[in-house]
């Protein structure tokens, strides 16, 4: 077949093609695509495979804070899980304490308390688009101890 060719229908045919300029396609199918630079799709990702990551982590320090950089959409951020352990010491009494993860602007949206050794908390904030926010890990403790750094998830909404 010829490197090149163009049928009457106007349906296109070329090897080892270099185009240039502005391409407008409105159905067809592509194989085996690297993309060099950024790129915006505007409508709907349906993928049989994704390799790498969709889901983004945020690491909080206990007494620190992080910051989430503005994104141009809507974001959920989750902490699924921090956690107080205290024990019990001289007089049968036992540690504990709260915690708190709190999101400027935003407010507290983590907040658990115990005065029995052990508790858990949880929580979830809605991060709207074009907006930053930090985040700060935060404890009162007797005789406990606190997860030692809150990982956070963040989920595009």
């Amino acid at each position: 077949p010829p490197a090149f060719s163009l049928t009457p229908d106007g349906r296109l045919s070329a090897r080892n093609a270099d185009i240039g300029g502005n391409i407008n396609a409105y159905s067809g199918t592509l194989s085996n695509v690297h993309i060099l630079e950024n790129c915006q799709i505007d409508g709907t990702i349906s993928a049989t495979k994704i390799i790498g990551d969709i889901v983004k982590a945020v690491l909080i320090p206990l007494y620190g804070s992080a910051y989430i950089p503005p994104e141009n959409f809507e974001r959920e951020l989750v902490i699924p899980c921090v956690g107080i352990n205290g024990w019990t010491f001289k007089g049968g009494r036992w540690g504990g304490g709260s915690a708190s993860v709190t999101a400027n602007p935003g407010g507290t949206f983590v907040s658990f308390s115990t005065a029995s050794l052990s508790a858990t908390g949880s929580g979830q904030i809605h991060i709207p688009s074009g907006q930053a926010v930090t985040l700060t890990y935060n404890a009162d403790l007797d005789h406990a101890s606190a997860t030692q750094t809150a990982i956070g998830l963040i989920i595009k909404s």
